[in-house]
């Protein structure tokens, strides 16, 4: 009958349906299992003899003499954790083919008996991260490659904690890892829907976050954790990006893949986010908090055993026990590289590329608006800038980590030609130097307790402007801005801007004040000595003699210094009446320091030459009224080249023509292009023609950048109130000699980014002739990011 048809078609399908459910569980099993253990070309010797000093030091309970159990309160390299990492080890070895211990019954035994242990005894921290996450993380993957249903039953508590319910409560980088766990144990059960749902739950987090104190990705394609705090590189956000490109890799050729669309927005975050907070192999360390502390060290076997928790916090085999080959050679580097061009996608690839050095960065300015982050990137070097605001967390203190970090939002600004200028040289630095950075110097280390003593200001901001990569010359990329205030009791204040072009950067700080009985300074930078030092002094840079700064020196350099040279970087003194009260200083000693004193690490000494250069503003009677400073970072890859780069930033090619507290612009004369920053204070918010530069009238605070072509002008407009947008902003073009016509602009919504670079954001906005050379732009801006308008010029 139709009734029996039916139902044999219905047990069909449902065999089908079941039978394909369980290729799907064995396919990413298989994938997970393949991943855990080493790749053909790992080189196992480093392991293989640590694993046969653990078969032969395992105790008849299953623990070993040399580990502290009793350790409950290191909260990030916990001590007693070292039983979990040699378990992993042990079940490695007995199962990976290139280690000489493979098929060994008596190293899979000694896993066994060692699991089996951890399991009966539960060891616990109080450090949540361990219980919750590190815990069931290892013993997961453990029983993964053991097969052994009676400890994967006795387990059930420790998994227990991290159930699919408590798993999607977490956020951000927490909420992947808690997937996690429950894809080893939907794999240790062999349950096809208890797999389905983790993954499900890891892949929620692939959304652009409906508000800025939200973690996880930002609609500017920056990353969050810990509130609305930057993580956009090693720490959490590569944790995220490492853990779900790995999620990526098993579930292929199974059901448990993204969808499309959220492949493209992971894709497009890691490309249009993290890849701009990197420099050759390594991360920026201004995107990577706290963790920017990390450090790698190895047990006496060379097996990683360093101050964070790779074999609990990856699955990967090269990432849970990573070896720091070059070129990632320290922590960070690009933790996720190798999965790069695993995940089967040609923008990755070329990602992988350019980290290892088979390729450049192609121009790109952004500025990250959710996270008061900005970021240049040239074929030749990268310069960030790190900020913070009234809308962002400026830095945190959290498990003895980062002790010295108070200091890495305070306008920190960095420039890289090859990404490896800052390794290893944290432990050693002056904190109170950190490069780009204004503060007093106290003579007194930094603390945790007063790593928020600053005050969180509204204005602070950036504009990404309108301009062709593809165009030669240094035209405008961009600006930014921020109102620094240091304290509460002693207090510093210092307005900074910067201004970008495409061969360097200028930061201008003005109105610098400050109440307290210390020095104050302005780190230029601090880095690893690299080269020679070279200065040139003199009336003017076509005019100057060069010398060198002896090893071993810190010196105050000549009144007329026009630049350093360092490390394939010019440091350029411009404006000399900004800089007229300070004295530029620079050192080349030998700075000594600890891991202990910046983190959870070992107090033995560290040493190493860095070069420093700061300017000094003074202290007491000398004490900052009205302070500034004026400097520029541009590449160069020799002295000579200094020199060079130095006559193209002279005043006939770049003049400052407001260095106020409240109205800062620039006038780049080559490409005709003006910048300004006018501050809610200020009094005159009108910047007159100048040279070959237009002039701008505001009708509100806001930032600005005018650049006019033979065709063209393109003006670009964005205000740091964000509080106040969506904002009707009016900007007045003056010393226009052509008639202009209506403006194509490219308005920016609350929509992601994603969204908004669709092309019919574009809009026609008419630009309103107000007098024979002066024209009005009229638009409005929202969700703090930049508004630019292209206006054809005519001849009528």
């Amino acid at each position: 009958s139709m009734t029996r048809r039916w139902h044999r078609f219905a047990l069909v399908f449902l065999l089908l349906l079941q039978a394909s459910l369980a290729d799907d569980v064995s396919t990413a099993c298989a994938n997970m299992v393949a991943a855990i253990l080493p790749g053909p070309t790992e080189n196992l010797a480093a392991v293989d003899a640590e694993v046969d000093f653990l078969v032969e030091t395992i105790g008849s309970n299953g623990s070993w003499p040399d580990v502290d159990y009793t350790d409950k309160d290191d909260r990030s390299w916990w001590n007693t954790s070292i039983h979990l990492q040699r378990t992993q080890l042990l079940a490695i070895a007995a199962f990976a083919r290139q280690s000489r211990h493979f098929g060994n019954a008596s190293v899979q035994r000694t896993a066994t008996h060692a699991l089996q242990h951890w399991i009966t005894a539960d060891y616990l921290n109080t450090n949540w991260w361990w219980n919750q996450l590190g815990t069931p993380r290892s013993v997961g993957k453990v029983l993964l490659l053991l097969r052994n249903d009676t400890l994967f039953a006795a387990a059930q508590r420790i998994f227990a904690r991290t159930s699919l319910d408590v798993a999607a409560k977490f956020t951000g980088c927490n909420r992947v890892w808690a997937a996690s766990v429950n894809l080893f144990y939907g794999c240790n059960a062999r349950n096809s829907s208890h797999l389905a749902a983790a993954f499900k739950i890891a892949q929620s987090t692939v959304v652009f976050e409906p508000e800025q104190k939200d973690e996880g990705i930002m609609k500017d394609f920056s990353f969050h954790q810990h509130g609305p705090q930057l993580y956009s590189g090693w720490g959490y956000g590569a944790i995220f990006t490492a853990n779900l490109l790995a999620q990526h890799i098993y579930a292929q050729g199974t059901q448990y893949t993204m969808s499309s669309a959220q492949w493209e927005l992971f894709v497009n975050f890691i490309v249009q986010g993290q890849q701009m907070a990197t420099r050759g192999p390594n991360f920026d360390f201004a995107a990577s908090g706290r963790l920017m502390t990390y450090f790698n060290t190895s047990n006496r076997f060379g097996v990683n055993e360093g101050h964070y928790h790779y074999f609990a916090a990856f699955t990967p085999f090269p990432l849970a026990f990573p070896q720091f080959a070059p070129p990632f050679d320290t922590p960070l580097g690009v933790i996720f590289a190798s999965l790069l061009p695993l995940a089967r996608d040609d923008r990755l690839s070329l990602f992988y590329n350019q980290l290892i050095g088979k390729s450049v960065p192609a121009p790109h300015f952004t500025h990250f608006y959710e996270s008061d982050y900005i970021v240049q990137q040239e074929e030749a070097f990268s310069v960030s800038v790190r900020m913070f605001s009234n809308r962002t967390i400026n830095s945190e203190c959290v498990n003895g980590e980062n002790l010295q970090g108070r200091d890495l939002a305070d306008g920190v600004t960095v420039m890289y030609r090859t990404g490896k200028e800052y390794e290893n040289v944290y432990p050693v630095w002056d904190w109170h130097k950190i490069p780009g950075t204004t503060e007093h110097q106290t003579g007194t280390l930094n603390s945790c307790s007063d790593i928020h003593d600053v005050q969180h200001t509204a204005w602070v901001g950036g504009l990404a402007a309108a301009w062709d990569p593809t165009q030669p010359g240094p035209g405008g990329s961009g600006i930014g801005v921020m109102e620094f205030v240091r304290g509460h009791q002693y207090t510093l204040h210092l307005a900074q801007s910067w201004f970008f072009w495409r061969d360097g950067v200028l930061h201008v700080g003005c109105g610098l004040l400050s109440n307290a009985p210390y020095n104050v300074t302005t780190s230029l930078d601090q880095r690893v000595l690299a080269s020679s030092v070279v200065y040139c002094h003199g009336a003017s840079p076509a005019s100057c003699v060069t010398a060198t700064v002896p090893a071993e020196t810190a010196m105050q350099l000549p009144a007329d210094t026009q630049w350093v040279w360092h490390g394939q970087v010019a440091y350029l003194r411009l404006a000399d009446a900004l800089n007229a009260a300070a004295a530029l200083h620079v050192s080349t000693h030998t700075q000594h320091g600890s891991l202990a004193a910046i983190t959870q690490g070992s107090p033995a000494p560290l040493s190493k030459p860095v070069f420093a250069l700061w300017l000094d503003h003074g202290v007491g009677a000398h004490q900052p009224r009205n302070g500034s400073f004026a400097y520029v970072l541009t590449p160069a890859d020799t002295p000579a080249a200094a020199q060079a780069q130095a006559a193209s930033w002279d005043p006939q090619e770049v003049t400052v023509l407001h260095s106020t507290p409240t109205l800062q612009a620039a006038c780049r004369h080559s490409t005709r292009t003006l910048q300004v920053i006018v501050w809610p204070a200020a009094p005159d918010r009108e910047v007159a023609p100048a040279g070959s530069c237009v002039g701008a009238r505001l009708a509100q605070p806001g930032l600005v950048q005018v650049q006019t072509t033979s065709a063209s002008i393109n003006i670009s407009l964005a205000s740091p109130q964000v509080e106040l947008q969506p904002l009707q902003f009016n900007v007045t073009v003056l010393g226009l000699s052509a008639a202009v016509g209506g403006c194509a602009c490219h308005i920016p919504t609350q929509l992601p980014l994603a969204q908004q670079q669709q092309p019919q954001q574009h809009q026609l906005v008419p630009l309103r002739r107000v007098a024979p050379d002066q024209y009005t732009l009229s638009v409005v801006l929202t969700s703090g990011s930049t508004t630019r308008c292209t206006c054809p010029l005519s001849s009528d």
